[in-house]
């Protein structure tokens, strides 16, 4: 996905569910720390949202601009509402959001360093070339991002995230 399929896509979505401001999740957030992303997230055909204000409106943008609708199809980008339940991110993470200002629209992008966390929650392997590929380019901080996986509580949670996260940077070319 490049910049302008992303800001269409944002904005439709705030248009459908008559927001003004959304919380950009997913891997698209390091637009707002970059003009030039590596390729990890340009390939990426999926951006995932959140409401700011934490409510379930975003969930009406499924059908229009989900995977496989009309939307994604035309435009081989797709929109996906995340449950914010689904998604684990450090204390603070609020305080770190980045505005993306588009039009009447504010998009809250992720920091690099707590979508790094997110990322190390999910696992996959797209997850892991993608933290391997932020650590490279400097766009997110080892240091940092141990930092923050020291601010859980859960000794067992630090341990794996702490696990995959070295994993990730051991990865890296």
């Amino acid at each position: 996905m490049r910049k302008p399929q992303l800001e269409a896509a944002l904005q439709e979505a705030a248009r459908i569910a008559a927001l003004k401001e959304i919380v950009l999740v997913g891997s698209q957030a390091v637009f707002a720390h970059t003009d030039e992303p590596p390729m990890e997230v340009l390939v990426s055909e999926e951006c995932d949202v959140l409401a700011k204000d934490g409510s379930e409106r975003l969930s009406v943008i499924e059908s229009p601009l989900g995977k496989g609708s009309a939307y994604h199809r035309s435009t081989g980008v797709f929109v996906d509402a995340v449950q914010p339940e689904l998604i684990l991110l450090p204390q603070g993470w609020q305080s770190r959001l980045k505005p993306i200002r588009l039009d009447t629209v504010t998009v809250w992008a992720l920091d690099v360093n707590d979508l790094i966390i997110s990322k190390l929650n999910a696992g996959r392997l797209k997850d892991y070339e993608f933290i391997s590929a932020m650590l490279r380019t400097k766009l997110a901080q080892f240091d940092e991002v141990v930092r923050l996986i020291q601010t859980f509580s859960e000794p067992q949670q630090q341990a794996v995230l702490l696990a995959r996260l070295r994993i990730s940077a051991e990865a890296m070319p």
